[in-house]
This record gives structure tokens, C-alpha cells and sequence, in this order.
């Protein structure tokens, strides 16, 4: 419990590497906008994956009360899994790619004004997803989507224009998933492009795959892309902007607490844009509800 005039305590995380290579730029940014009369800071470096877990457990066992990822939803997902029961606020500051998750926040991507965010201190409690033994923030994906985040592992052109190129090459020879898909509320056999199980609205980018998604509601957005002709998925794609895709024909929309994904093959899958291939082909994805307390944007 915090005195009248102690200081919160507020470690930030930075991926030096997140997006397109920008985090060192944020050091000034935290130096000047933060607000020290509230804040007693501390910016700390990654330098290779799995840096930013044991950073996130150090500044936990440190004392301190807000750590926040400077970085994309993977550098929160990291961050975030580390400290899932640990009696701690949690931040994220936009500089990843998508930022698919800081926008749900309401974090604004011009760095000054979400530093004011965090300096207004707006905590509230939001759900968790869980996929087989990873947890998730913001979105999760069994077949395409997975495929195209575990190749981008691997591309050396980062951003918007690599997860357009990857998706093009992806196109080529496409194979759709055929699986089982259980829930309380429906269960089916599809055979489809993937299956996304959202906490929050988007991938990134202002691409909504779940507009009807809230963060703290207790439920996922489920969308099942059908199996169609490729050129219906690019007539569609507009929707991903509009916030109408589950007004397409081509999807299976429903929302649940829980779902099975039975696959007759091993898929690729990804949690909050981090690809995986480890021959799985059942995904048990269950939600935690109102798990992690974050800071958010009250007025987006």
C-alpha cells in the first residue's frame, strides 16, 4: 500500500528490437513526458529473447508496482505471461508493428500522449486467453494466420510490408484446415482458412477481426473464415477495416467462454502474433476472466 507521498514505482521495458528496430528512441520520450512527481522510473534494455520475462520477474521481485512493455504485443505477451499471478500493473507503450493490443487500450501511437496516459494512471481489469499451455492478451489463431506469423519469425522485412508479402507467398498452393470446432455455444466441422479466437478487436493495424470484442467481458470473438476462391478473400478485406466482417458470408461468427479446435493434421497457430509449428493439432482455448490489471485509455 502506497503512503500520501511515496512514489509508484514503474519499471519500462524496452525491445529494442520491436517493429521496425525504433525502442531506443523511446528512452528520451520516458525521460521527458513521464511524470516523476507520481512516478519513481526505471528503463530497462532487452537484448534477446526471453529477456524480457526474466526483466519483468527481476523488477517483480525488485518491489516494483507498474512494469510496462515498451514494444508489440509479443513484448507484452512475454512481459504479461511472466507476470500473470503476480500482484502487479501492468502498461504497454506502442512500438511494435501492429499494436493490435495497445490499440484495444486505447494507447495512442504518438508517444507523448501515451505516456500521458500512463501518467493518468487508469487501471482496470481485463480477461485472459489460454491456448493449450500459452496465454494470450489479444488474439489467437489456429492454421493461415498461424502460418503467416511463424514465417514472419524470419523475414527480414518488418511490419505492414512483411506481413503482406508473407500473406501473398502464403496464398500460393493454399491449404485449407479441416477441423472440429466445440463449444458451448456451437460446434461444427468446417473446413476453412483459420480459426480466430479473439480477446481483443484486432490483429493490428486496424485490421478488425472481432469488432464486437471487449477486453473484459468474459467471452471470446470467434471467427471462422470459411473455405472459398482466394480472390473472395481480397474482395473482402475491406470489411477488416470497417468493422464489418462478420457481416461477411464467408464467416462463422459466434462468441464463447471456451472453445475445442480438433485439426485432422498438425497446424501452425500463433497467440498474439507469435507463430508456432510443434506438430499440435487439438487447441483447448479457455478464457480467465478479469485476470490482469492494466493501464488504459479511458477516453478512447
Amino acid at each position: 500500500m502506497l503512503t500520501a507521498n511515496e512514489k509508484i514505482r514503474i519499471a519500462f521495458i524496452v525491445n529494442p528490437a520491436s517493429g521496425s528496430g525504433n525502442g531506443q528512441r523511446y528512452l528520451e520520450a520516458i525521460t521527458q513526458y513521464l511524470n516523476k512527481q507520481k512516478f519513481e522510473p526505471a528503463i530497462i534494455f532487452t537484448e534477446k529473447k526471453g529477456d524480457t520475462a526474466a526483466k519483468a520477474l527481476a523488477c517483480c521481485n525488485d518491489g516494483f508496482q507498474v512494469c510496462v512493455a515498451v514494444g508489440g504485443d509479443g513484448t507484452f505477451n512475454e512481459m504479461a505471461s511472466a507476470l500473470l499471478d503476480k500482484d502487479m500493473i501492468l502498461g504497454v507503450l506502442p512500438a511494435g508493428s501492429g499494436n493490435g493490443l495497445a490499440t484495444c487500450l486505447g494507447m495512442q501511437k504518438k508517444t507523448h500522449q501515451a505516456i500521458r496516459t500512463i501518467n493518468e494512471f487508469r487501471v482496470k481489469k481485463i480477461d485472459v486467453g489460454q491456448c493449450n499451455a500459452h496465454y494470450f492478451f489479444n488474439v489467437a489463431g489456429v492454421g493461415f494466420t498461424g502460418k503467416i506469423s511463424e514465417q514472419m519469425r524470419n523475414n527480414k522485412i518488418r511490419g505492414w510490408r512483411g506481413y503482406m508479402a508473407e500473406t501473398m507467398r502464403g496464398t500460393k498452393g493454399l491449404q485449407f484446415l479441416k477441423c472440429k470446432a466445440t463449444s458451448p455455444i456451437h460446434s461444427g466441422n468446417h473446413e476453412c482458412l483459420f480459426v480466430e479466437v479473439s480477446n481483443g478487436t484486432q490483429f493490428g493495424y486496424h485490421f478488425e477481426i472481432a469488432p464486437d470484442a471487449y477486453l473484459d467481458d468474459g467471452m471470446f470473438d470467434v471467427c471462422i473464415m470459411q473455405k472459398a476462391p482466394v480472390w473472395k478473400y481480397f474482395a473482402s478485406a475491406w470489411r477488416l477495416f470497417n468493422g464489418s466482417i462478420n457481416k461477411s458470408t464467408l464467416v462463422k461468427h459466434f462468441k464463447t467462454a471456451e472453445i475445442q479446435i480438433h485439426c485432422d493434421a498438425p497446424q501452425y497457430y500463433h497467440v498474439d502474433g507469435e507463430g508456432f509449428w510443434d506438430e499440435t493439432s487439438k487447441f483447448d482455448i479457455t478464457i480467465l476472466k478479469h485476470k490482469l490489471n492494466v493501464i488504459y485509455n479511458e477516453q478512447a
